[in-house]
């Protein structure tokens, strides 16, 4: 894409930074006694405006609002990309049905009632139909049945027998990871130059991160863990992603896998967990629980923020922009959810604080 056309949407995302939350905003935020004083000063930010509509605080209004504003912006951005980069950027906008698709069948799977189907906000892909269907579904082999004739479905049925042999929704989630990123990758190869240097470094960082916890959660699987996760590698080869998975403690992660690019990051979530887990709201169980993994995922997380912000730094004239752009106001939307969830669960500021990843 030229110059010029990044000049357009660059000019657009730059609007667009302007209005996004400063650690100031976040503090402002944090420090006001309850969820409802928090509802009550969103009123006063960028978001206030739809925030307004909802008459009284109720923390589903408040994330479909944060959501449905958080895809507007997504195309937006669209709207000014052409070519490869504008159809890669499209493709990535399935991630919100894909996101929907996930929480609808952790629903089912934990034996939700249709009333919690209900609360469920439908895409342009994912109906309302759609989702009763899944909600009416008398077991999750029924439920992927109904998505017979979504880009999905496929994909869900591979793994189907994995999820009988492990009872693990998780292998139904990523199938559709696995999905949507191998998908992603097909249109990233189509790019050329510093929109595919850019565009490889982000996406290729966020399938590794994904395949890492994955391997880390399924190290229980008795099948072959390659048959489930993302099949793409960028810095986290068979190699290591095998060694994370045959891990039976997390404290054996240093002598049982080879070093490779996150090494470093992880074995420091590892070696200060307790710490970790003690400054942020979550709870301490033991080595090899999912629960366990929380720190690794949030040191990670970290990690690709930062990614993401140096996207800004230098040559603004490639994809990792409007990229970079997306991502960062998808974790400012979850920063202002976790922070209600802390508020509401009355979690001291100081941990609330700590809990998100705050912009520099």
């Amino acid at each position: 894409m030229s110059v010029g056309s990044y000049a357009y949407v660059n000019a657009k995302i730059g609007a667009l930074r302007s209005k996004m939350f400063t650690q100031g905003d976040y503090r402002s935020l944090i420090e006001v006694p309850t969820a409802h004083d928090m509802f009550s000063l969103m009123k006063g930010t960028v978001y206030g405006r739809e925030i307004a509509k909802i008459k009284d605080y109720n923390l589903l209004e408040v994330e479909r609002v944060l959501n449905s504003l958080l895809k507007d912006e997504h195309e937006k951005i669209i709207h000014g990309l052409k070519g490869n980069p504008g159809q890669l950027l499209a493709h990535l906008y399935s991630k919100y049905d894909a996101s929907l698709l996930k929480e609808a069948l952790t629903l089912k799977a934990a034996g939700s009632d249709t009333e919690e189907f209900s609360k469920l906000m439908p895409t342009k892909k994912i109906s309302r139909t759609l989702l009763d269907r899944i909600g009416e579904a008398k077991d999750i082999r029924e439920a992927v049945e109904v998505l017979k004739d979504t880009e999905y479905y496929k994909s869900l049925n591979n793994v189907l027998q994995a999820y009988n042999e492990t009872g693990l929704i998780y292998t139904l989630t990523l199938a559709i990871d696995r999905h949507i990123y191998q998908k992603l990758w097909i249109f990233l190869k189509k790019l050329t130059g510093k929109d595919k240097i850019s565009a490889r470094e982000l996406i290729g960082t966020e399938i590794d991160i994904i395949n890492i916890i994955s391997a880390l959660r399924l190290r229980n699987y008795g099948g072959d863990i390659k048959e489930l996760l993302i099949p793409v590698r960028f810095r986290a080869n068979d190699e290591v992603l095998y060694s994370l998975s045959r891990v039976k403690s997390l404290s054996q992660f240093s002598s049982e896998v080879p070093k490779f690019a996150y090494w470093g990051v992880i074995e420091g979530a590892i070696k200060n967990r307790d710490a970790i887990v003690s400054s942020l709201p979550l709870q301490k169980t033991g080595e090899g629980n999912v629960e366990s993994l929380l720190p690794v995922e949030y040191e990670l997380e970290r990690l690709l923020v930062g990614k993401n912000r140096k996207m800004f730094y230098g040559d603004r004239f490639h994809i990792g922009v409007p990229l970079a752009h997306i991502y960062l106001k998808g974790i400012e939307m979850k920063n202002i959810v976790s922070a209600f969830k802390l508020k509401e669960a009355k979690v001291e500021n100081v941990k609330i604080e700590k809990f998100l990843i705050l912009p520099p």
